[in-house]
This record gives structure tokens, sequence and C-alpha cells, in this order.
């Protein structure tokens, strides 16, 4: 039986292990059991045994045969495309849901933000990935709440899921392009028309798959460019 202090521990066990899986803290094809996490995380089994099934609803990690554990699947690209032609198909119309329904303070704070980025990728300074990662987060994610339907944010959270890993890790010289189109599509939710919002985010979702195709055509075959991790 479910309580509230079971379901905070089984969220915060998968923040954690969300949080290593995007940053390679946990490298795809890596092997990962209940009673091992339990003890990096000092946490009993039934909270991590939530987590690994909430991530392998993500797509993130494969279940072993013969209740062997799990391992975090290989990022295929195929998985991307997929899951980005879904986020084309609802962001676009849930930025179009949410212009005009945003507070203009988060509209602010966001904007300041992005402009701080910008500042430091065109001082010199550069953009770390977190940094990049938590702006977009925190974006993306109050677009689809101030749509006003939990069942889409729900959705579209999962799919960033997906597909964060992709945006952030193979492509981190779009980090100041995503930060223009972030600060337009600010500008349609803080001003519309809804359809300009709409489109923002159509464009915006666009150059990211258009970037990973060509980095993808672009990069070493793989006999080139070393050995790869083996997934499960």
């Amino acid at each position: 039986m479910h309580d509230d202090f079971t379901d905070r521990l089984s969220a915060r066990a998968y923040d954690a292990l969300l949080r290593m899986i995007l940053d390679d803290t946990l490298p795809p094809g890596t092997c990962l059991s209940e009673r091992d996490i339990a003890s990096r995380l000092d946490m009993s089994r039934t909270p991590i045994r939530e987590a690994f099934l909430l991530l392998e609803n993500d797509g993130l990690l494969a279940r072993l045969g013969n209740n062997r554990g799990y391992c975090i699947r290989e990022r295929r690209i195929e998985d991307f495309i997929d899951s980005l032609e879904v986020r084309l198909i609802l962001e676009p119309e849930a930025s179009a849901r949410a212009t005009g329904r945003m507070e203009l303070a988060q509209i602010v704070m966001l904007r300041d933000r992005i402009r701080a980025l910008i500042e430091a990728a065109e001082s010199g300074r550069g953009v770390t990935r977190d940094s990049s990662r938590v702006i977009d987060d925190m974006l993306h994610q109050a677009i689809a709440r101030a749509t006003g339907n939990q069942h889409l944010s729900d959705i579209i959270s999962a799919l960033r899921r997906r597909t964060v890993v992709f945006d952030i890790q193979s492509l981190p010289e779009r980090a100041l392009d995503s930060c223009h189109e972030h600060l337009a599509i600010l500008d349609g939710l803080e001003n519309g028309p809804a359809e300009l919002t709409r489109e923002t985010m159509r464009t915006h979702l666009v150059g990211v798959r258009e970037s990973i195709i060509a980095h993808l055509t672009t990069r070493p075959k793989p006999s080139q460019a070393g050995p790869r991790m083996l997934s499960c």
C-alpha cells in the first residue's frame, strides 16, 4: 500500500537516476540492480523498484530477463526521431494554448535567465550543458503546464525525457540558437497571437531535428570512432 512518504521517496529516486542517466554517470549499457542503487541512494528497495518502472516506461531502461534487473538503454536515433515527431505534433499546439496564460513574472524570469546564457556564450565564458538543460526544461515544462491540461503536460514531459539526451549531448553548438529561439517563443507567449507562438515552437523543434540529422550524417562511422559500450 502506498503512502505519501513512499511516493516522495520514489520521486526522489526517479529524479536522482534520471540525472545520472542524462549526465552519463550511468552511461548506456550500464546494468542496474535494486540492491546496488538502493545502497547508493541510501533508500529501501521499494522506491528504487518504482523508479525503475517509471524509467522503463520513459524508454530509458530495458528490463533484463529472469529478474536480473535493468540496464540503461542504448540511445537510438530512430527513437529520438519518432519521439520528436510526436513533440512536433503536440508542443506547437500546447504553445498556442499557453499564449496569454503564463504569468508575466514567469516570462520575465525565463527571459532574464536566457539572456544571461546568451551573454555567457557571446563573452566566451561558454554555456554549460547543465545550465542549458535547466532553462530548457523550465521553459518547455512551463508551457505544458500553462495549457491547463495535466495529461498533455505529462505526455510532453515523458517525450522530452526521450529526446533531451540527444538535444544536450549531441548538439552543444546549438545552445546559442536555442536561446534565441526560446526568446522568440517567450515573445509569442506574452504578446501573441497564438498562431505566431505555434509557429515559433515548430521552428525551434524542426531546427533541433535538422541539426541532429546533420550531425549524425557527418560524424565518423562506428569503426572510426572507437569502441562503444555494449548495450544490454
